[in-house]
């Protein structure tokens, strides 16, 4: 029954990532990941010139010539991420290129297989740290996870990290059993610092997981201090090699920490950014509808939050605390615990020493997302002081709350995607009459976001009467050039979408002439999303 019961696990977290794969659009950040993944970068885009929005799907097409190296080059010069994961979609695009699927589940797919995997994983850690009980029960909670199921149907690099933190935690808890041995296994620091390499080049969050398992396997030798300090050696190599493995991306790090385009994160407030933490780890269980909902939905959703997440803590605590007080759990608990908290306070330090607030952005919490999930599944798997055997009705309720949020995450009722793309491009495409987007930039970020928009309008309308343009306001004298370069295109759409970032309402001009055109600016017509204002004008032939 054991076996059976992971397997059902395993299905129904497939399920509930692979499920309406493609049902939201692809956003800024997922427009970028295309760029990348299918081999081309930013520099082979049709920039400064007016496209046909049937003409833009075509921009997303695979160079199988691309080779590793080049995206290497690429994400060097044109982004702020490490390369590994790009270029593993790189190579599963290649694989899966003659799919009759959508751009969308072709790129989201990748990720949502490395999070069925992680299920499996962590149903190996906390086998290994506590029982196959709570083997099961973390698989459970990882499976259901809203959190989970969300960065899974993102085509983005954070479920490849989850999953090879997981697995250098299962060998931290390999070596640290060992060590309660007097044994050392060479092949297990091996294969711990080999993860580790290539953990670091797939997300730069990873250095902050690989120093608190650094500070973790510390506490272990400090707890196990029979070991000959001679037989440490081929440890301590093993522990730094990723850092010296790291020393040819180690100025372009550098370079993508100066980048502009990182700059976005607002100064903390003290208190808020601790109950975002907060409300971030409540996120990892449950999520119900808030974002965008009318007041009678969002009061009752937050005040059930906050009440299933003090009886979730409340019992989470309760299992800790008999995890802790196990002869047979508690150097895993410690160890667990230890990495957690280390990667919490290292959190803590960005947010109020560096006045970057991370708390605000719910997936950068993926990084210690794998031990929150193991200590949750080990705890729900303990009985209670006044039970013999854990509480299925505690642990069942768990994953159903879980279940249901994930549901809502499919579903589009939580997690929204970023600027929502195909909202703004249904407000474009009011009516059948010729419309025209244009999309002013001054980074890629910007570039991207206007590509979204695009692509958004071209799956909502395929003729060829929606047009699309991206013009450069840096490089060519600014907002002015960006209105006389309208002048010369010839076009007489009925209406007109000026897409500013960094302008206000009242600098756009009340009039933009076109070739063939004169457009009114309608003042009922202005909305802004995140940073990106948008303004409607009204055309007539000239």
């Amino acid at each position: 029954m054991h076996y059976f019961f992971l397997t059902a696990i395993l299905g129904f977290g497939t399920l509930l990532r692979f499920w309406q794969l493609d049902r939201k659009p692809l956003w800024v950040d997922e427009i970028i990941t295309a760029l990348f993944g299918l081999g081309q970068g930013f520099t082979t885009l049709p920039l400064e010139r007016i496209l046909t929005v049937d003409e833009i799907p075509s921009i997303f097409t695979l160079n199988p010539q691309t080779q590793c190296g080049d995206i290497f080059t690429y994400l060097a010069t044109q982004s702020t991420h490490p390369p590994l994961f790009f270029c593993f979609l790189h190579q599963w695009l290649s694989r899966i290129n003659g799919w009759d699927v959508s751009l969308a589940w072709k790129l989201r797919s990748l990720p949502a297989l490395f999070g069925v995997m992680a299920i499996a994983a962590i149903y190996l850690l906390n086998r290994l740290a506590f029982s196959p009980r709570a083997g099961l029960m973390g698989a459970a909670v990882m499976a259901v996870s809203p959190f989970a199921v969300y960065l899974s149907q993102e085509a983005r690099h954070y479920t490849l990290p989850i999953l090879l933190l997981i697995l250098a935690l299962c060998c931290a808890i390999s070596i640290q059993k060992q060590l309660q041995n007097k044994h050392i296994s060479p092949r297990l620091w091996l294969l711990w610092g080999s993860v580790n390499c290539v953990g670091i080049y797939v997300h730069y969050f990873y250095i902050f997981a690989l120093i608190a398992q650094g500070i973790t396997l510390l506490l272990i030798l400090y707890r196990t201090r029979k070991i000959r300090r001679d037989r440490l050696i081929f440890p301590s190599i093993c522990a730094i090699a990723p850092f010296f493995f790291y020393l040819p991306w180690l100025p372009v790090l550098f370079e993508h920490f100066n980048n502009p385009t990182t700059h976005w994160l607002p100064s903390p407030h003290f208190l808020f950014s601790i109950l975002q933490t907060i409300g971030g780890w409540s996120l990892m269980l449950m999520v119900f509808p808030v974002e965008k909902q009318p007041l009678w939905v969002q009061i009752p959703s937050i005040l059930l939050t906050i009440a299933l997440t003090g009886w979730a803590i409340a019992y989470f605590l309760r299992g800790w605390k008999k995890l802790y007080a196990s002869p047979a759990t508690k150097e895993s608990t410690i160890a667990l615990s230890c990495f957690t908290l280390c990667v919490l306070l290292e959190f803590a330090a960005i947010v109020y020493l560096l006045g970057k607030d991370i708390s605000i952005a719910p997936r950068y919490h993926f990084i210690y997302f794998p031990g929150f999930c193991a200590l949750i599944g080990a705890s729900f798997s303990t009985p209670p002081a006044s039970l013999s055997s854990p509480s299925p009705l505690a642990s069942l309720s768990l994953l159903v709350i879980g279940a249901i949020g994930s549901l809502f995450v499919i579903f589009n009722l939580a997690f929204h995607k970023p600027y929502y793309p195909l909202k703004i491009a249904q407000q474009f495409n009011q009516t059948d009459d010729p419309v025209l987007v244009m999309m002013a930039h001054e980074n890629t970020q910007e570039i991207a976001a206007g590509l979204s928009y695009a692509l958004a309008l071209a799956q909502i309308r395929n003729d060829r009467l929606a047009y699309f343009t991206l013009l450069n306001k840096t490089d060519f004298g600014g907002f002015e050039y960006i209105w006389q370069s309208l002048e010369q295109i010839s076009l007489s759409p009925a209406s007109f979408w000026a897409i500013v970032p960094g302008y206000v309402e009242e600098s756009y001009p009340r009039e933009i002439s076109l070739k063939s055109s004169q457009c009114k600016i309608d003042p009922e017509e202005h909305y802004r999303i995140g940073g990106y204002p948008y303004q409607l004008y009204h055309c007539n032939r000239n």
